[in-house]
């Protein structure tokens, strides 16, 4: 559905140049916080190992969201799959435009 008066375009337009600056903060925001609670268990699992290097690297960190990331999709693909019925293809499709906020 879309707006079509023109003091609905008018809120549309308000709405999205507040909404969005909005969402990117608290996008960016969350991402800190889960950078953060993954150098701290990363750093914790290092330690228990007794590895000489303790420190988290961006590679380890930018893997381990990788990973993070794919898990999710690929499970929430296979809920989909099974309560939507659909192909898994399309499943991962919904979800990888639904997480990357493209829409359709």
């Amino acid at each position: 559905s879309t707006p079509r008066t023109v003091a609905g375009k008018c809120f549309c337009i308000f709405y999205t140049l507040i909404g969005i600056p909005i969402f990117l903060i608290m996008f960016q925001s969350v991402g800190e916080r889960l950078n953060s609670l993954i150098v701290f268990f990363l750093t914790r699992f290092k330690k228990r190992l007794k590895l000489k290097n303790q420190e988290v690297g961006l590679f380890e960190l930018i893997t381990i969201e990788f990973f993070f990331t794919m898990t999710i999709t690929l499970v929430a693909s296979y809920v989909f799959m099974n309560n939507e019925e659909w192909t898994y293809f399309d499943a991962m499709y919904y979800c990888f435009i639904t997480l990357t906020t493209i829409g359709e």
